[in-house]
C-alpha cells in the first residue's frame, strides 16, 4: 500500500467540515478552452472570463478548472490558465487542476513531480473512448469488471492525485450493459481499494454525468460505500459548456439519497498557488 500524500505540496485540496451541503458553492471539474472536449461552434467558448462570470451568477466560492492533460499533451497550459485568471482578478476562488487519465493498470498520463504545478488532479480511470487507453480484451461481463477494477486500483493507489473522476462511469456502448459489469464487482473488492484511497487521501467525485435511469443504484451502492469507508466525496459538474456550470442541483438529491452528510465533502480551504 503506498504512503500518504505530502502536505508539502503547494495548493493542494484540504477537507473541512460545513454547515451545509457544498453543491451551490464547489465546483472542482469546469473544462475550459484548452479542452477540446469544449470546442463546440454553437456555443459561447469556455473562456477563463466566461466561466467565472457564469460560476459567480452561479453563486459559486471556488471553481477548479479541470482540462484534460493526456500523454504528451502540452502541460504549459496550466501557466497559461494561472495567468489568465491572474489578469481576470475573479471575485471568487479560482484554482488550476487538471484531469488526467489512467491509461492502463500500469501507467497513468502525468508522473508525481507535476503535481507541484497544480492545485488539484484529478485522475479518471474510465477514459475507455480514448484510443489510448487500454480496454478489456474480452467482453464478456465479468472480465471487463476485472479490468475495470484494475484500472481503479491503479488509481487510488497513485498517492499524488486528490480525486477520483466520474468513477465508474462509462458508456454502454463502449463496454457494454453497466449494470450488469458493476454488478460483477463485489463490495469487498470496492471497500479494499476505497481503504487506500482513505489512506492516500483521495476524494471520490459526485458528478451529474455518472448518474442515468440504467446505472443510479449500482452507483449509490458505491457510494453509500465510500461514506462507509470514510472517503471524501468531491463535488464537479464536468463542464464543457458555459451552461453546464451552475448544473449541480442533481447532486444534493442523490446525496440525500446516499446518505451523505457536510462532513462527508471534501472543501478546499487554505490554499496557496504556486
Amino acid at each position: 500500500m503506498t504512503q500518504p500524500k505530502s502536505r508539502e505540496r503547494a495548493g493542494r485540496v484540504a477537507r473541512a467540515s460545513s454547515s451545509r451541503y457544498p453543491h451551490e458553492a464547489i465546483d472542482l471539474h469546469i473544462h475550459t478552452h484548452f479542452s477540446e472536449c469544449t470546442h463546440k461552434p454553437t456555443k459561447p467558448p469556455m473562456t477563463v472570463e466566461n466561466i467565472v462570470r457564469k460560476a459567480e451568477e452561479s453563486g459559486y466560492e471556488t471553481i477548479g478548472l479541470c482540462d484534460h492533460i493526456h500523454k504528451g499533451s502540452d502541460t504549459s497550459i496550466v501557466e497559461r490558465l494561472r495567468e489568465e485568471v491572474g489578469k481576470l482578478k475573479p471575485n471568487i476562488r479560482v484554482l488550476v487542476g487538471c484531469e488526467a487519465d489512467v491509461i492502463s493498470p500500469s501507467e497513468v498520463s502525468v508522473r508525481a513531480d507535476f503535481a507541484s504545478r497544480v492545485d488539484f488532479i484529478a485522475l479518471a480511470a474510465t477514459h475507455y473512448q480514448m484510443p489510448w487507453v487500454q480496454i478489456p480484451l474480452s467482453t464478456d461481463p465479468s472480465e471487463v469488471a476485472n479490468h475495470y477494477v484494475e484500472m481503479f486500483a491503479k488509481a487510488v493507489n497513485t498517492d499524488f492525485v486528490d480525486i477520483i473522476a466520474h468513477p465508474f462511469c462509462t458508456h454502454d456502448a463502449i463496454l457494454g450493459n453497466m449494470p450488469v459489469i458493476l454488478a460483477k464487482i463485489l463490495d469487498d473488492d470496492l471497500i479494499e481499494l476505497l481503504e487506500i484511497a482513505k489512506t492516500n487521501r483521495i476524494a471520490m467525485e459526485l458528478t451529474p454525468k455518472v448518474f442515468n435511469p440504467l446505472n443510479d443504484g449500482c452507483l449509490i451502492r458505491f457510494y453509500k460505500l465510500c461514506k462507509q469507508v470514510g472517503v471524501k466525496i468531491s463535488l464537479g459538474s464536468d463542464s464543457h459548456t458555459v451552461n453546464g456550470i451552475g448544473r449541480l442541483s442533481l447532486v444534493l438529491d442523490r446525496a440525500a439519497r446516499i446518505g451523505l452528510d457536510p462532513s462527508d465533502f471534501l472543501l478546499p480551504h487554505a490554499l496557496s498557488h504556486p
